[in-house]
């Protein structure tokens, strides 16, 4: 039997934009939503916490849930709980910077359907307007 990982991911704005990860590979630059594996004994909101501050560098206040999203086909099976969080402090370097982080960006909501903004899935829901009220499950989204 396979395992299944949880992930804590954040969803930030300030002004009509998003922070996101500025990330690099072999095709260039990349953004992706903070956060990270949950580890043993912690919850969710502990997760996201702590993935803030190992990516961005900021303590961050932890709201709504927001998405949960799986990837059925990667190993392990990932699961990612996604949270609205608002910053208590300025983002800047991450104690624990992800590999291939090359700083931080805010992405204009308006320009996100043509940035390479990872997962893919997401690019929908939050080019316009953010859900309010019961999580949205998303079930296996790229």
């Amino acid at each position: 039997m396979g395992v299944i990982r949880n992930a804590a991911k954040a969803l930030i704005f300030r002004d009509g934009c998003l922070l996101a990860m500025r990330m690099r590979d072999e095709d260039g630059d990349f953004f992706i939503l903070p956060g990270g594996g949950q580890e043993p004994g912690e919850t969710l909101v502990d997760a996201v916490r702590r993935e803030c501050a190992e990516d961005i560098g900021a303590d961050v206040a932890v709201h709504e849930l927001c998405h949960i999203r799986e990837r059925v086909a990667e190993e392990p099976h990932r699961v990612e709980f996604t949270f609205r969080c608002t910053l208590l402090t300025e983002p800047g370097v991450g104690t624990l910077p992800d590999d291939g982080q090359v700083g931080l960006t805010w992405l204009p909501l308006a320009q996100l359907a043509h940035a390479r903004f990872y997962p893919l899935g997401l690019r929908p829901l939050l080019g316009g307007a953010i859900p309010n009220g019961d999580p949205i499950y998303l079930g296996d989204l790229p």
